[in-house]
């Protein structure tokens, strides 16, 4: 199982690249080349697929690791030092794949959500987005989960990334394996009750997206692929895919085993990076410093 997992992620490397040549993008040396590098506590987290900085706890991360995984978040610190585990309840890691953090229009408290949009296969009707107000530091479980679920309105696709905008609490999910990646939006309010239908937005000249992040400030996406990290840059209020319909701009980037998630630092003086193990021996969490 995991070798064919290797040998898909491979493929997916190799597409992805070849993708990447038809936008060219100009390098950007905004942030450091060489990343700080830190060593995940082993054996604990070996599949990460989705990662946000916390924002009621003090210099943490919060990680979820994809299918075949337990339901629940792990935080660990800057450091990469494991710190604790908390069960997310009354849900299920079909197949989890990022994570995303925004302010609630109507409570003005900080949410988390947790996109089960992973479909190798693009089998299933139906997916689902996990949204809960952040765990407090005491906190040993996470309770009042509420779930959107959500249809693309065109059939099923496989993806990895989810952004939801501060500014209006959409949420907008782009594909990984459709030839052009595809940008979805659910729209704020998204119903609790029925099955939204996601909308399409329009495509990115490229594939392969295993990951997004949001700025702290709302001004900045970073879409992550195996093999490169895009920049993009909002100009005042506009739309997420007016945005990205912009040509990025390349970070530069050192390759990781199986590179599936990214996040701004919440004082947006860099962004962090987190893979899965892979074929390697370890993990490692990176940090490239603005």
């Amino acid at each position: 199982m995991l070798t064919v997992k290797i040998l898909i992620s491979f493929l997916l490397i190799l597409s992805s690249g070849c993708h990447r040549q038809n936008i060219d993008p100009p390098v950007e040396m905004e942030f450091s080349a060489e990343p700080q590098v830190f060593r995940v506590t082993p054996g604990i987290i070996d599949e990460a697929s989705g990662i946000a900085d916390s924002r009621s706890n003090q210099n943490a991360l919060w990680v979820h690791e994809d299918s075949g995984n337990p339901a629940e978040l792990n935080l660990i610190s800057y450091a990469g030092e494991f710190i604790k585990s908390l069960p997310v309840l009354n849900a299920v890691n079909r197949d989890w794949e990022d994570m995303s953090f925004a302010r609630d229009l109507s409570t003005g408290k900080n949410i988390l959500y947790i996109a089960d949009i992973g479909d190798n296969n693009q089998r299933h009707d139906n997916y689902t987005i996990y949204r809960f107000t952040e765990p407090a530091p005491g906190d040993t479980e996470i309770e009042n989960v509420e779930k959107i679920i959500f249809r693309y309105v065109d059939g099923s696709h496989d993806a990895e990334a989810i952004l939801v905008d501060e500014l209006t609490n959409d949420v907008f999910i782009i594909t990984k394996r459709d030839a052009k990646a595809g940008i979805y939006k659910l729209s704020y309010p998204q119903s609790m009750a029925t099955i939204n239908v996601a909308s399409f937005e329009g495509s990115l000249d490229y594939t392969g997206i295993t990951s997004a992040a949001f700025s702290p400030d709302g001004l900045e996406i970073i879409l992550k692929t195996y093999t490169h990290l895009y920049h993009y840059k909002r100009s005042g209020n506009d739309p997420v895919p007016v945005v990205l319909k912009q040509k990025p701009v390349n970070i530069p980037y050192v390759m990781e085993p199986q590179g599936e998630a990214v996040c701004f630092k919440k004082d947006n003086k860099g962004f962090f990076t987190l893979s899965e193990r892979g074929p390697a021996p370890f993990v490692d969490l990176r940090y490239y410093k603005r």
